[in-house]
């Protein structure tokens, strides 16, 4: 938006004052890289020259990145819901020079057409309506406020939740599998719900009646299972889609978020453990291979998105006819490959202005198991030397800090469990970057980076995510220091943004919001509230600092009752629910260097249990849940806790294996 006609500002002092001076309404227009309506709507009306002009006339515009200001957005589209009935991006919405909305909506077309009046039109009606009725606007508007002030104190509602609670809505959550084609909607869109699928995992783990411990494991693992055979994944680079537009997980919105695929690696992980179906360890690698090539800055930290259109089209990039995967692989291969991924001459995507024969790529399982896995390399090699030669989606280089810290978790996690180094340093860089980088001297944390530009401090999330990030990090590594750079974010988190109940999603640093938020809904990312209370829970059992679960724990009770009213849209505080009623499990391996401990450290990694905590190291360490874990006469010892309570210490590989199964 920098090029376009519309005089734009940041949000900011400058922009409010100057609304105030010339006593203009503002327009706040919401949107992000990857938005492909955002796009739209840029060149049909934010380039066009007469309109900018209405605007720059009878307007203070701001533009807003929600995935910098996430408070921001959160405000306003709340108000957009409230009045409308439903939201989206771009958001645009109208606003006193208080800052307070009387008028929204998403995308305006430039014309009046569909029924619908044109973004002229709509701007002439509100500049009007200011200048004749502007005492009227402003009461609706304070109204407006007061009406969201009043619905965010029914977003907190103190309660607990027992065991029972946990299994029934376990239950409740799995009744309502597409039996078909797996996710729990009978119709698109369909959202990958990775806190949902993690939680479903755990209570089928808890879950002593064997019959129903199946049918909620396999509502997770046959959801799994169709989105990676689906179009949503890309069968060629790796990855995860935003959403699949249809039933099927089949045809998705191209764009690829890194918070989607950092968000499922750990499910995948988890699944993979829990089913020992390898395939998804495979879902893991692709992911974060396609990560480290493409969402990976030099200095170590993570972008934030690919673009779904490329020249203008959405998807374009990631399709095929089947003419030219018989030009890239020759006849006969070209054959095999179509049956695998269900490649056909009429194709199943139209792109827009294009042809009807593109095919979305997605894995027909029974035909891939006719050939070996050097066969289905060398066609993806073929086809992806092809792809690279298009014209790529474009890239939103920014750096997000609640975003880094699910990417350094899930390749942390990943690295842990599948021994792979190479995920580990992606996982060390990035939070060296963060550190170093994106920490300002008076501001302290700072939530985006671009091209060497700090912008916003942090929020809620930032802290959160970071921390969980960090102590998957010392979880890896057995490093001290990860953990006090995480203990000393705990600390500035429940200094900066916590109340007497919950956590505030912005501190008071942040300026010019006019409502604050203490939710515990998770949306496209887990509510922030949960992530903060599930991070200092990970870390009082690590550090043994019981203030950390103090405040967890008055947080968790202050939204529990919650709960179930809406369990599918609370995952995460299920999560933690299951965490507090039933504690986790923490394995300890403490390595002898004159052993080899491969044997001790696969075994532990296809082990499965909630919440687990594993840490591998030699000598002593002054952690607590460290201290005092030594070898065995000389021998390396796993030692296995569950709730605070140790087992013996293991020195036998052959009796590991009896351990690791009791619940």
């Amino acid at each position: 938006h920098a090029h376009n006609p519309v005089n734009w500002y940041p949000w900011g002092q400058e922009a409010f004052d100057l609304a105030k001076k010339t006593n203009k309404p503002i327009l706040v227009s919401i949107g992000y890289s990857a938005c492909h309506w955002c796009h739209v709507m840029e060149h049909e009306s934010f380039e066009n020259e007469a309109i900018a002009t209405i605007l720059n006339e009878q307007f203070i515009c701001i533009k807003v990145d929600r995935e910098e200001n996430p408070a921001v957005d959160e405000i306003y589209m709340d108000f957009l819901v409230a009045s409308t009935g439903s939201g989206g991006w771009p958001l645009n919405v109208f606003l006193t020079p208080e800052l307070q909305p009387f008028f929204g909506g998403t995308y305006f077309p430039p014309e009046d057409k569909w029924g619908r009046e044109g973004f002229p039109t709509v701007l002439d009606k509100i500049s009007k309506a200011w200048t004749t009725n502007e005492q009227d606007i402003r009461k609706s508007a304070s109204q407006a406020v007061q009406f969201l002030e009043n619905k965010r104190t029914t977003q907190m509602k103190p309660g607990e939740i027992n065991a029972e609670q946990i299994t029934a809505l376990g239950e409740q959550i799995a009744g309502r599998l597409d039996a078909v084609h797996g996710g729990f909607s009978p119709k698109g869109p369909k959202f990958p719900a990775a806190q949902t699928l993690s939680f479903l995992l755990a209570s089928s783990y808890r879950d002593k009646d064997a019959k129903r411990a199946q049918k909620i494991r396999h509502a997770a693992d046959f959801t799994l299972l169709k989105m990676a055979e689906g179009g949503m994944y890309d069968q060629l680079g790796g990855g995860f889609a935003r959403y699949s537009v249809d039933e099927k997980w089949l045809v998705p919105h191209f764009e690829k978020m890194l918070y989607d695929n950092a968000l499922l690696v750990p499910t995948y992980l988890e699944a993979a453990q829990i089913t020992g179906n390898d395939y998804y360890l495979q879902i893991v690698r692709e992911t974060l291979d396609f990560t480290l090539r493409e969402l990976t800055q030099s200095e170590g930290g993570f972008y934030s998105s690919l673009d779904a259109d490329s020249e203008g089209v959405e998807g374009k990039f990631y399709v095929w006819t089947k003419d030219e995967i018989v030009e890239v692989l020759g006849e006969m291969e070209a054959e095999a490959f179509c049956e695998v991924f269900q490649v056909t001459e009429e194709g199943n995507f139209e792109t827009e202005g294009g042809s009807s024969a593109w095919n979305v790529l997605s894995l027909n399982s029974k035909a891939r198991k006719k050939y070996k896995e050097s066969q289905l390399i060398s066609w993806r090699e073929k086809l992806m030397a092809r792809r690279a030669t298009r014209i790529r989606p474009s890239l939103d280089d920014k750096i997000l800090v609640a975003w880094n810290g699910m990417m350094i978790k899930a390749m942390a996690k990943a690295a842990q469990q599948l021994g792979e180094p190479r995920y580990l340093k992606a996982a060390i860089d990035a939070a060296k970057f963060i550190l170093n980088k994106m920490q300002d001297p008076q501001k302290g944390l700072m939530r985006a980076y671009r091209e060497g530009r700090l912008n916003n401090r942090a929020y809620l999330d930032d802290y959160a995510h970071l921390i969980e990030g960090l102590l998957s990090l010392f979880e890896a590594t057995a490093d001290e220091d990860w953990l006090k750079e995480a203990s000393r974010l705990a600390d500035l988190m429940i200094k900066n943004f916590s109340s007497e109940k919950a956590f505030y999603f912005a501190s008071e640093q942040h300026q010019d919001l006019i409502l604050q938020s203490q939710d515990f809904t998770d949306n496209a990312v887990p509510s922030a509230n949960a992530v903060a209370i599930n991070s200092l829970l990970r870390l009082a059992l690590i550090s043994g600092e019981e203030k950390y679960r103090d405040k967890a724990e008055a947080s968790f009770k202050s939204g529990a009752g919650l709960i179930q009213s809406y369990p599918s849209g609370m995952a995460r505080m299920l999560l933690i629910s299951d965490l507090l009623v039933h504690g986790s499990r923490e394995i300890i391996l403490v390595k002898s260097s004159k052993e080899n401990t491969a044997g001790f450290h696969e075994m532990i990694s296809k082990s499965y249990a909630p919440h687990q905590i594993v840490v591998e190291f030699e000598g002593k360490s002054a952690v607590s849940l460290l201290k005092n874990r030594s070898l065995v006469e000389d021998k390396s010892a796993v030692y296995i806790c569950r709730d605070k309570v140790c087992d013996q210490p293991e020195t036998d590989l052959s009796s590991l294996p009896k351990l690791l199964k009791k619940r």
